[in-house]
């Protein structure tokens, strides 16, 4: 199985900068889009991890794991990142990994360009990230956790299938397929 992997978190001002580290202190998992697929395309779905004692992150944490357990290869816009979360947070996965951000930026061949998901999903002339959802709040400091629900799960979902997009559209330029990459 395959799965397209998104995370978003809280952060906090270090250094005049937002750092949204796992191993910033009181940094938070906010909630995990995901979207497995083989040959047919399953929904996205997404959790919520509010740690709030009653809450439903460790029904969350054993379905999220459990998907881990089956997939060969996870995607992500800059993966490397959702992968630290992951591993902080207890769950494992030993896979293989494609990020969409270090394909962009190998396939621009040394030229500077956008790698945001945005920018490239706009370069790429496919679907984009909902980042207008968010940009007021974060641009007010709001991080994820205090962000109303609603939109989080908008953005994330809307991040999951930017994220499908622009993995498809590179695996279409390299004339490859996903199991290329196991």
């Amino acid at each position: 199985m395959f799965m397209v992997l998104d995370v978003e978190t809280t952060f906090k001002e270090v250094n005049g900068k937002t750092d949204p580290s796992p191993f910033v202190e009181g940094n938070k998992l906010v909630s995990i889009g995901l979207q497995k697929f083989r040959t047919d395309i399953n929904p996205v779905e997404y959790y919520k991890f509010s740690h709030e004692s009653g809450d439903e992150s460790e029904k969350s944490h054993k379905i999220i794991n459990s998907y881990l357990k089956e997939t060969k290869l996870l995607i992500g816009h800059n993966i490397k990142f959702d992968l630290q979360w992951l591993l902080e947070c207890g769950f494992a996965y030993d896979g293989a990994v494609y990020d969409t951000m270090v394909v962009e930026y190998l396939m621009a061949g040394g030229i500077k360009c956008d790698l945001t998901l945005d920018g490239c999903c706009r370069r790429r002339e496919i679907k984009r990230p909902e980042k207008d959802l968010v940009s007021d709040y974060m641009n007010k400091g709001i991080d994820f956790h205090s962000i109303p629900w609603g939109i989080v799960k908008k953005y994330g979902i809307a991040d999951i299938e930017a994220t499908k997009s622009l993995s498809d559209y590179q695996v279409g330029l390299l004339k490859t397929s996903y199991k290329e990459f196991l």
